[in-house]
């Protein structure tokens, strides 16, 4: 039985998965992840992680890594990043995670990543075409075309959280622009917001989530905002006419 290791590297947390060749989950673990600690503490949370969820497995053959950012997936750097993961922008991750546990490793988009899992084992199985867009620490897009993905000339196909939105004019965006989508619909965004309008104590955006479902009209309208302002991004993005159109 073949066995590989995969990890998502975001700027909120890193999680690193066991998985065998049917698509299996075998063991997951997660932890926060040090992004104002620079690439060298990330990188050793990942490697961690992986050697955690493979620690009495044997035989793990390869790692594949999925970040944040622009990823180069030829040469294995981050090409450019946001400020989530301080100075994340030109780290070697493909040559850091591999010299860190002795493995090949494959590195690409996380976004880029996730819509090939979702058209391997999840929600778009079956389907040739597909678009997903995922909304976390930041906003991504990825298209699917035939069973590949579309990178593009850069490796930047599929950044939707940097398409201009009305409802963010004037907006800082990670990005260091001003008025892009991810400034109100990403999960920061959404639980800043949440905060500058409401009195009641949230540690993230699972707790305004919940309130939006018990009533309260504040959470609601957060998250109808954001949801508003997303879905004028996958209507944009859904111009190509998908077989399928995945949010997660």
């Amino acid at each position: 039985m073949t066995l590989v290791v995969g990890v998502d590297i975001g700027g909120t947390k890193t999680s690193a998965g066991l998985v065998d060749s049917s698509g299996t989950l075998l063991a997951v673990r997660t932890l926060p992840t040090p992004a104002a600690q620079g690439p060298a503490a990330v990188l050793d949370t990942a490697a961690g992680l992986v050697a955690e969820v493979a620690s009495g497995a044997g035989g793990v053959t390869a790692v594949g890594v999925g970040s944040a950012g622009v990823v180069d997936p030829r040469r294995g750097v981050i090409v450019s990043a946001t400020g989530a993961i301080a100075g994340w922008a030109g780290t070697d991750l493909r040559g850091e995670v591999s010299r860190r546990l002795g493995l090949p490793v494959t590195v690409g988009n996380d976004v880029h990543a996730h819509a090939l899992g979702e058209q391997w084992r999840g929600a778009a199985a079956g389907y040739a075409d597909v678009l997903l867009v995922a909304v976390g620490t930041g906003i991504g897009a990825s298209v699917v075309l035939g069973g590949r993905v579309l990178r593009g000339a850069h490796s930047v196909a599929g950044h939707a959280g940097h398409v201009p939105a009305a409802a963010a004019a004037g907006r800082p965006c990670p990005c260091g622009g001003h008025g892009h989508v991810e400034a109100v619909a990403s999960g920061p965004a959404l639980l800043a917001e949440y905060r500058a309008r409401a009195a009641a104590a949230v540690s993230g955006l699972a707790d305004v989530a919940r309130l939006a479902a018990q009533g309260d009209r504040i959470a609601v309208s957060v998250l109808a905002g954001g949801a508003a302002a997303l879905g004028g991004d996958a209507a944009l993005l859904g111009a190509a006419r998908m077989a399928l159109e995945v949010a997660g």
